[in-house]
């Protein structure tokens, strides 16, 4: 394996934020002479995916990329982790809190009869490694593990929600089964009482093992019923696959919704968030992989890697529709869109 260094002034970028296939069957083969990576999606191919697959085009490093996507269904890891010890990639990607537990399992019980133990992994879109038990500590893993945190604080989540307007009884709609929403919704509803807000919740319920998209208005009504000031939207893939319905319904009751993530920000009409952009998501894994694939680096050994830049989105056509505007300080400092 080559070892190239990367230039310091590259690296301090993307650490700063610059930077579906069926199982069985690659949505992505690069032929290419060099290292072989599995990239496990969850639902589809992302920004963040592209990002991994650009850093490498435009530093000119060969990687041989097979794709394969669970559609939603963390059921079908198992079969995808049969793959990858069968054909022994240089390094696998793991997209999303649930595909990371389903290859790599938890800290606490990394059965290697079930799960990828022997063969690097790089993780991205997870809200909390910790608490979803993928690793002990952020600095280092001491796994075969690197990866990186996506959200803003929850504390700067707050204070950017303030900044608009003064909030005191926040709701919030997500996946119960997803492992994303819940860790995020456990830390705003403990955080929120610090800042004198209360935290309405309402999972959505199960249909079989999906949520009830359906249930939806109802749950609105209540939030609505019960003085919620802003709909709370984290990341959920349940949220982002509905984002316009969700944020319409909020919006025809004139309920403003706050994105905590890009894919529930989306093309949906949520009033403001704060995010980081999935294509500088991968663009850090892909600077990870590098570091393992052609560094030599020891995974276990790398710090969880997070961006330091987060970008506060406004939608102005939500913003008059809703005849709420924007304080002239927030505007200085925002994206609109």
């Amino acid at each position: 394996m080559t070892r190239r260094r990367i230039p310091r002034r590259t690296a301090l970028a993307l650490a700063l934020g610059g930077a579906a296939s069926a199982i069985g069957a690659p949505a992505i083969a690069q032929r290419a002479r060099g290292p072989r990576v599995y990239m496990v999606t969850f639902r589809g191919w992302t920004d963040s995916d592209q990002g991994f697959k650009d850093y490498f085009e435009r530093r000119r490093l060969p990687i041989d990329i097979v794709h394969r996507d669970v559609g939603g269904s963390t059921a079908r890891l198992p079969d995808v982790v049969r793959e990858i010890k069968s054909e022994k990639p240089d390094l696998v990607y793991a997209w999303g809190t649930g595909v990371a537990l389903g290859i790599m399992g938890t800290a606490a019980a990394p059965d290697p009869a079930r799960f990828v133990t022997d063969i690097p992994v790089v993780f991205l879109n997870v809200t909390d490694p910790v608490g979803s038990g993928i690793i002990r500590d952020l600095n280092p893993t001491r796994r075969n593990i690197a990866g990186s945190t996506f959200l803003a604080p929850v504390s700067s989540l707050l204070q950017a929600l303030q900044s608009y307007r003064p909030v005191y009884r926040l709701g919030a709609i997500y996946n119960p089964s997803e492992a994303n929403s819940v860790a995020i919704i456990n830390e705003v509803r403990d955080q929120g009482k610090q800042a004198n807000i209360t935290l309405i919740e309402r999972p959505v319920p199960l249909r079989g093992l999906e949520p009830d998209r359906d249930a939806v208005p109802r749950l609105l009504d209540e939030l609505v019923a019960e003085g919620a000031q802003f709909l709370f939207m984290p990341p959920d893939s349940f949220l982002s696959r509905r984002v316009e319905q969700v944020t319409e319904e909020a919006l025809n009751r004139k309920l403003p919704a706050f994105a905590a993530a890009e894919g529930t920000l989306g093309a949906g009409q949520a009033l403001m968030g704060l995010i980081s952009r999935y294509h500088s998501i991968g663009q850090l894994a892909g600077l990870q992989a590098d570091q393992i694939l052609f560094q030599g680096a020891d995974p276990g050994s790398l710090p969880i890697g997070s961006l330091r830049r987060f970008s506060l989105v406004l939608r102005m056509a939500v913003a008059r529709r809703l005849e709420l505007y924007p304080p002239m300080l927030l505007l200085r400092v925002a994206e609109s869109i």
